[in-house]
């Protein structure tokens, strides 16, 4: 938890510097009708090769963002076929490199699939769904720790138990 909570302060304050230096070496109106600001500042801040550097880094980004999600999602499909709500090959663990090669590719699939989809829809039902995610994760803490399930014993004890699951 102390390494995930370093990491987002870091992550926030390079966010927060960023946004603060675009605001700053662009106009508003530039802003708002840019559909790449960030680049667009870089190009004032730092010239042509700061933009070409950014571009390239935002691509690099955008990939890794990509494998990211679709290896954390395959997790989804894995443990639900472990529990015997979904076919049993989704459960199933590469010998070599250890990953849960059938339940990556189904989801590979279906993100290709979601590429055929109308954005702006797309993009409001992700949001949906991890607002609904995090709001239901919050929930759960406060239902498992209050039910006194006899066996569940968590090794975890969240910071601030319950204010920072109902603040959630």
């Amino acid at each position: 938890p102390g390494g995930m909570l370093l990491s987002m302060v870091i992550i926030s304050l390079l966010y927060v510097l960023t946004v603060f230096v675009a605001s700053g070496v662009l106009p508003g109106q530039q802003l708002d009708a840019s559909l790449t600001p960030i680049t667009d500042a870089a190009r004032v801040f730092l010239g042509r090769p700061g933009q070409i550097a950014l571009s390239i880094g935002a691509l690099l980004a955008f990939i890794s963002t990509a494998n990211a999600g679709i290896m954390a999602a395959s997790r989804y499909p894995l443990a639900l076929s472990r529990d015997k709500l979904l076919p049993e090959f989704l459960g199933k663990v590469n010998e070599r490199f250890n990953t849960p090669h059938f339940s990556i590719l189904v989801t590979g699939v279906f993100m290709i699939l979601m590429l055929f989809l109308q954005l702006e829809i797309l993009v409001k039902a992700a949001s949906t769904v991890l607002i609904f995610t995090y709001i239901l994760s919050c929930l759960s803490v406060l239902i498992l720790r209050e039910s006194k399930i006899r066996g569940y014993r968590p090794t975890f004890q969240t910071p601030f138990y319950p204010y920072l699951q109902i603040g959630g």
